[in-house]
């Protein structure tokens, strides 16, 4: 239960710094830019802490109430929400209370708000509870510094890395339930889905890219969005051919390659997959691999030469150093740049080096944020218009998290 460890002042679901009347009461006209963005981020540290002192009480609520059926009965009338939520609320106050204990320590020190805590929640239900306690250490207190994308990225390579032989097993399962479905929605229009493995929704992904933008770059009007669909269609449908090759980049330590460990890999574009999944991509497909040197952080610092030329290599190393945009909480792709071209989707600022995203690269060249480099090589973006910083460190390409986790748990 909660109890016992809710004694220290951090705790304190309204800390003596939180005076709520002062913020609800502000009137709008007193308030500038900075001042908003502000209240916005203590109102919702604060309702974080609020959460936490709801889910303790939730839990402390199914103690008292012996019958499991009626308590999601009841504290759905009480709360006047569905049945269903009520039974996901007393689920997440007992995993919070039983095997997350360091991510309920998040979230009643406002680091951690209700939907990202439901995110480890989820992720980690299919492990033991020793498995789920290891990855609820190993997550602490990173995780509060991640967005919802990062964290999911983050808990498949914690969890691969825990329990490398359920990852593998499970994905087998889930492998077996690939399935093309459609969604009619009206206007003559349909859905089309398709559950197939990761590596080859990249694949399909890079492949109607590249046929959409060269169909584009030979003065199609269409979107690119249009020509992606259309691409599907006419694939499928065979009334188009492409030679457009298709590469899916996997990163992964040597030592797993060989068999020596299980640590998972990473499949760019996607995230963590599991040890097994990176042996067969590497032994079944037409794999091309490349030495990286990389430093103790899991970042990139020198690439294999051969068969590379000189500008083709820094390229690559470019793409493998800098996998996303550069801007704090945006995850857009880094794609190759030509040689004397700029992406359709990022582009490399040529003058300070930080690649980021079209939109961002607009916003800096604006002059609406000024970037620099921390003492430790994090990227410092600073608003002209308010003058906040926001940091933004660049997600290792190998995740040293993995060399984190105890032996005895790997």
């Amino acid at each position: 239960m909660f109890g016992h460890r809710r004694s220290s002042p951090e705790a304190d679901p309204t800390p003596s710094e939180w005076d709520f009347t002062k913020f609800a009461t502000v009137a709008d006209e007193d308030l500038d830019e900075a001042g908003a963005l502000g209240i916005i981020r203590a109102a919702s540290e604060a309702q974080a802490r609020i959460e936490a002192v709801r889910m303790r009480v939730i839990d402390r609520y199914s103690h008292l109430h012996a019958e499991a059926s009626s308590a999601k009965s009841l504290l759905a009338c009480n709360e006047k929400i569905s049945i269903a939520k009520a039974g996901r609320d007393l689920a997440l106050a007992r995993d919070l209370a039983t095997r997350l204990p360091m991510t309920y320590d998040m979230l009643s020190e406002g680091k951690l708000n209700h939907d990202r805590a439901a995110q480890i929640a989820r992720a980690t239900s299919v492990l033991s509870h020793e498995k789920s306690l290891v990855v609820d250490s190993a997550l602490h207190p990173v995780a509060s510094g991640k967005i919802p994308r990062q964290l999911r990225s983050l808990l498949r390579t914690v969890i691969s890395t825990v329990d490398p032989t359920g990852t593998a097993d499970r994905s087998e399962k889930r492998k077996a339930s690939r399935r093309v479905s459609v969604d009619h929605i009206g206007d003559e229009m349909s859905w089309v889905h398709a559950l197939v493995g990761a590596e080859d929704a990249l694949a399909i992904d890079r492949r109607l890219d590249s046929i959409a933008r060269s169909v584009r770059n030979g003065g199609d009007k269409r979107t690119l969005s249009q020509l992606r669909a259309d691409a599907l269609r006419d694939l499928v449908l065979g009334s188009f051919s492409s030679k457009v090759v298709t590469h899916v980049y996997v990163a992964c330590n040597v030592t797993t390659l060989l068999g020596l460990d299980d640590l998972p890999g990473q499949l760019r574009g996607y995230g963590p997959v599991s040890a097994e999944k990176v042996r067969k991509l590497a032994w079944q497909l037409k794999a091309s691999w490349s030495g990286v040197l990389i430093d103790d952080n899991g970042h990139a610092q020198r690439l294999a030469a051969e068969k590379y030329e000189p500008a083709e290599l820094l390229r690559e190393l470019a793409q493998l150093r800098d996998q996303t945009c550069r801007f704090p909480v945006c995850l857009g792709p880094v794609q190759k740049i030509g040689r004397g071209a700029r992406s359709q989707d990022s582009s490399p600022d040529v003058r300070t080096g930080w690649p980021c995203c079209r939109s961002h690269a607009n916003e800096k060249e604006s002059g609406q944020w000024t970037v620099t480099s921390g003492v430790d090589g994090e990227d410092i973006w600073t608003s002209t218009a308010i003058g906040t910083s926001y940091f933004n460190v660049q997600e290792p390409l190998v995740p040293v998290v993995a060399t984190a986790i105890p032996e005895s748990h790997a």
